[in-house]
């Protein structure tokens, strides 16, 4: 295979997010793992007596998920976690219409279907390429942890995960195909 073939498939991503720094991470295959400030977590519902000053920034294996498709990408597959993020009906199928631009493979597998969308496949596998193409910041479907160890989770939300990850991750696939 010649370097694009390589280049194509390192373009798919796993994510981590630490809540600080190092902040978000989009790994390539080897060694590379490119950063970003993790994002705080703008839209979100609070348990009682939690707000956004109590929240550190988005952490956790939310972001790990969003990079196959599985959170905001199939909001429209449960429109109901709405009511616990934040949102409406409408806003589970933006999201999903949305990853449809920056996912690679939808419908990868047959059981992961949409029936909102007449059977649509789910968008999976975040393309960082198509992230920076089309410059937007994927959507994550986000439990919200306390700043102070220990407390545990305040919250839940919608969070969108930094272009800066994905463009330095971009850059490096680029230099590759020289």
């Amino acid at each position: 295979r010649g370097k694009r073939a390589r280049a194509r498939e390192r373009a798919r991503t796993a994510a981590a997010a630490t809540g600080d720094a190092p902040p978000q991470h989009v790994p390539l295959p080897g060694d590379a793992w490119f950063e970003a400030q993790s994002p705080n977590v703008p839209s979100a519902v609070w348990f009682a007596g939690y707000g956004a000053e109590d929240a550190c920034r988005d952490l956790g294996d939310s972001a790990i998920t969003e990079t196959l498709g599985f959170g905001a990408p199939a909001m429209a597959a449960a429109p109901a976690l709405l009511a616990f993020v934040g949102g409406t009906a409408a806003d589970a199928l933006r999201y999903t219409a949305e990853a449809a631009r920056i996912y690679a493979a939808p419908g990868l597998w047959d059981e992961q279907t949409i029936p909102a969308l007449d059977w649509a496949g789910m968008p999976m596998v975040l393309d960082v390429a198509r992230v920076v193409l089309y410059g937007q910041r994927p959507a994550i479907n986000t439990g919200i942890a306390h700043k102070q160890a220990g407390i545990g989770q305040i919250g839940a939300g919608m969070s969108r995960a930094p272009l800066g990850s994905f463009e330095a991750a971009v850059l490096h696939l680029a230099a590759e195909l020289d």
